[in-house]
């Protein structure tokens, strides 16, 4: 899609309220937008609430959205690596510690899972 329809597109909701505008700005992308989660999830259904969520995401906060920082398709990209991470987040279950353990001074518990998750990425 050329940058100027999208940029005809998003003047038009931005002044109008123009729901079609809307809707034919949600459609030029939807497809490549869904692919790209679906890569990042590997689960349908996520790569289809997620995608959901970051156009609704993109369409709430189109007012701050700059042309001259990114092309409407390289920001809607961030907004859905942003949704992804933060999906992730969610379901990444956190570690307990037995209660029978004892933490000594100094101990860095962010730290180390900083460095194990770099050791898991070098290998």
């Amino acid at each position: 899609m050329a940058m100027d329809k999208d940029y005809k597109l998003i003047r038009a909701i931005l002044r109008r309220g123009s729901k079609a505008a809307a809707e034919e700005l949600v459609r030029a992308y939807y497809d490549e937008i869904y692919a790209y989660v679906y890569r990042q999830t590997g689960n349908r259904d996520d790569a289809f609430d997620l995608t959901q969520e970051s156009f609704i995401a993109a369409l709430q906060c189109l007012a701050s959205y700059d042309t001259k920082k990114a092309r409407f398709r390289t920001w809607l990209y961030h907004i859905a690596s942003h949704k992804v991470i933060d999906a992730r987040r969610r379901l990444r279950p956190m570690a307990e510690l037995p209660e029978d353990v004892e933490i000594e001074d100094g101990f860095n518990l962010a730290a180390i899972t900083s460095d194990r998750l770099l050791l898991r990425d070098i290998e």
